[in-house]
């Protein structure tokens, strides 16, 4: 309970965010399905989900609209001093600027002989089932530890998760739905 208390307490003193402690009973209104063991939680009130691909779109859009040019391909080439980048080649194209914006994600270990300098980015790997229920429960998500039910809409739900150092191994393994099941359970 010592991490759930500690979170209540961030949720509490952040404007815009709340935690309160529920009762078993409490609990069971919220979520009939619960286990008969879950003798309370704590229901925070102020998170949030996105779907990152329609937020990564809006920066971009918005990052556009101030004037940011976006050249999307295999960075051939940068041109740099000791400490500013003066240009950028693209798929053979030079593109100059004051600023320059990398959004590789996991892939950023790839330019770091280039940039000059060593990240700390690495590809992780993670695996959610999605679920379709036979009817809707409730739209909250319930946590765990590190694995969840998260809602999806409707009667959507992904369930989740694990983490993996494993490079870009982007295939889904039976251990990875077995472990999330029994954790679910």
């Amino acid at each position: 309970t010592d991490g759930l208390k500690a979170t209540a307490y961030l949720y509490r003193k952040t404007s815009g965010f709340n935690a309160h402690w529920l009762h078993a009973s409490e609990l069971r209104k919220l979520s009939p399905t619960l286990s008969a063991e879950a003798l309370g939680g704590l229901l925070t009130q102020g998170n949030a989900s996105v779907d990152s691909l329609l937020y990564n779109r809006a920066l971009l859009a918005a990052a556009e609209r101030m004037g940011a040019k976006r050249f999307q391909g295999q960075v051939d080439n940068i041109d740099r001093s000791e400490r500013a980048i003066s240009a950028v080649w693209v798929d053979g194209n030079v593109f100059a600027a004051d600023h320059f914006v990398f959004c590789t994600g996991a892939w950023m270990k790839l330019l770091e002989d280039r940039l000059g300098c060593a990240t700390t980015i690495e590809p992780v790997k993670g695996q959610l089932l999605i679920a379709q229920l036979e009817r809707e429960l409730y739209p909250y998500d319930v946590t765990w530890g590190k694995f969840g039910f998260y809602y999806a809409g409707g009667s959507n739900f992904w369930l989740g998760g694990t983490r993996e150092e494993c490079g870009f191994d982007l295939s889904l393994t039976e251990q990875a739905k077995t472990g999330i099941l029994a954790a679910i359970e």
